[in-house]
């Protein structure tokens, strides 16, 4: 049964809701008891982020706030997410109780109707099997734990607690046990998201194509390996940085420069995009050239597309999956995998290299000799348009919150388009054979395979920002985990650089 959304607006600013705690016995032989508990009726996250207190002065950005203020309260019937005493609850959700000084994440949306476009949660977290005095903190999955407890208790003791917790970009939540270890149950009851989307459940799609990342930090090279051949396209889920390989997708934690998992699929992997539930995966394999990972416990599904051998890009636009497959832009249904719409490219575009989403539209890089991008509408895929780059053999794309850049394979250049009327408004020169790009917020960071370097440019003014920098592996994609730009060498040593 779909959970009872109601939307509460009130006209004062806004309002703290006050804590509600509570001290009762919880047997073991039966689940907690699942009661409502008062939500304020707005919430607004802090004006600005540690990282962008720390960071140093920088130009203009190219981006701005996408939340409009504060947030409105979506109420859900109460709804219970997580036990780890177990009682149903498995996975990501259930057991092992959390041990002292340790953290754990529970990625909430697609949990108890919380949507991807959810940006904090109205939560109640109840403390039992206590093994001594601690406290329980709460943050966003990725985010450093800002050192405030959201409840304290003492040994034996069963306490909850009820709280705002801010999420991630991929709608996760972390939790840390400090002191002592417990057993934990979360429940909800609603959560703050943009009006425009509350209701709606989708993304913002202004914050799906932007991020809303900061500069990433200063470079400087390490080198891991994935273990697998031909690292590529790559992801970022809020916390982990996904990464294609020769049939095989891997789990980076990038705070730790480790791989915390791999996944078999079918496809020889090209690109990746994140819907905020699965990592969608675009390769080689005939009549199925998509699958999808879920990234709460690693579940691979293979898409079938009878008639489709290669897909290439792919991206999310909040509510569909645009894939890139044999000369056309294939629309598909993230919770069913069925092909909704197809969209023939132009004639010359000889595989859809890169494809984009920019809130409004679809772009597509073709690799093709006339030098040109192409334009669909998301909400009405009829409407295409066709822009000159003036340079053969487009491939990568990127989008800085107004304007489309591109890299220019074979002109040792990237191009600075208008997304609104595809004028080109400025061409920079940077290495041989650029292919990724991506955009920190602040930079946009191209990667050239021919010369084995990556150069970073001011996205509003195309200044070069320091000296390239050089990847001994060569360089054919790029990612960004928020905080560094990863570079993937397409080798057979399965090399990844972080800048």
């Amino acid at each position: 049964m779909s959970p009872r959304i109601v939307l509460f607006l009130a006209a004062a600013g806004l309002l703290v809701a006050a804590p509600l705690r509570a001290e009762a016995p919880l047997a073991r032989e039966s689940g907690a008891p699942l009661l409502n508990w008062t939500s304020a009726p707005y919430w607004q996250a802090e004006a600005r982020s540690d990282q962008a207190e720390t960071r140093v002065a920088l130009d203009t950005l190219a981006v701005t706030p996408i939340d409009p203020g504060p947030l409105p309260f979506v109420a859900l019937s109460p709804c219970r997410v997580a036990d780890t005493r177990g009682f149903g609850f498995t996975g990501a959700y259930g057991p092992p109780a959390l041990t002292g000084g340790s953290a754990r994440a529970f990625p909430m949306a697609g949990q108890c109707g919380i949507p991807a476009s959810a940006r904090a949660i109205s939560v109640n977290f109840t403390v039992t099997n206590t093994g001594g005095a601690g406290f329980l903190g709460a943050f966003p999955q990725g985010s450093d734990y800002p050192g405030v407890s959201t409840l304290n208790f003492s040994a034996g003791q069963t306490l909850a607690n009820a709280a705002i917790v801010p999420l991630s970009t991929a709608g996760g939540m972390s939790v840390v046990a400090g002191g002592a270890g417990f057993d934990l149950i979360i429940d909800v009851n609603g959560y703050y998201a943009n009006p425009v989307t509350a209701s709606s459940g989708a993304f913002d799609a202004k914050q799906l194509a932007m991020l809303r990342w900061w500069e990433a930090a200063q470079p400087y090279t390490t080198a891991i390996s994935t273990g697998q051949p031909y690292p590529w396209g790559m992801a970022f889920d809020g916390l982990y940085l996904w990464v294609a390989n020769s049939q095989s997708v891997s789990k980076i934690l990038p705070s730790l420069n480790v791989v915390a998992a791999t996944y078999t699929v079918l496809q020889s992997a090209q690109n990746l995009a994140f819907d905020g539930i699965h990592i969608w995966v675009a390769g080689s394999y005939s009549g199925a050239p998509v699958s999808k990972i879920r990234v709460s416990d690693g579940t691979v599904t293979t898409v079938p597309l009878a008639g489709y051998t290669a897909a290439y890009g792919i991206a999310f636009d909040g509510s569909a999956l645009w894939v890139g497959a044999n000369g056309k832009v294939l629309k598909l249904d993230p919770a069913t995998g069925n092909l909704l719409t197809t969209v023939n490219l132009p004639a010359g575009y000889t595989n859809a290299r890169d494809v984009i989403f920019d809130g409004t539209y679809v772009w597509v890089a073709g690799n093709n000799a006339t030098g040109t991008v192409f334009r669909v509408l998301a909400s009405n895929p009829a409407t295409t348009v066709e822009f000159a780059t003036g340079y053969v053999y487009p491939s990568g794309l990127v989008y800085d919150g107004a304007n489309v850049w591109i890299t220019n394979y074979s002109n040792s250049s990237v191009s600075k388009m208008r997304a609104s009327d595809g004028v080109v408004l400025a061409t920079y020169p940077v290495g041989t054979n650029p292919r990724g790009i991506v955009f920190d917020g602040v930079n946009i960071w191209v990667g050239c395979d021919g010369s084995s370097n990556v150069y970073k440019l001011r996205a509003a003014t195309g200044q070069q920002v320091g000296s390239p920098i050089p990847v001994a592996t060569g360089v054919n994609k790029l990612g960004f985990d928020g905080a560094f730009v990863w570079a993937g060498g397409g080798t057979t040593t399965g090399y990844l650089v972080k800048l």
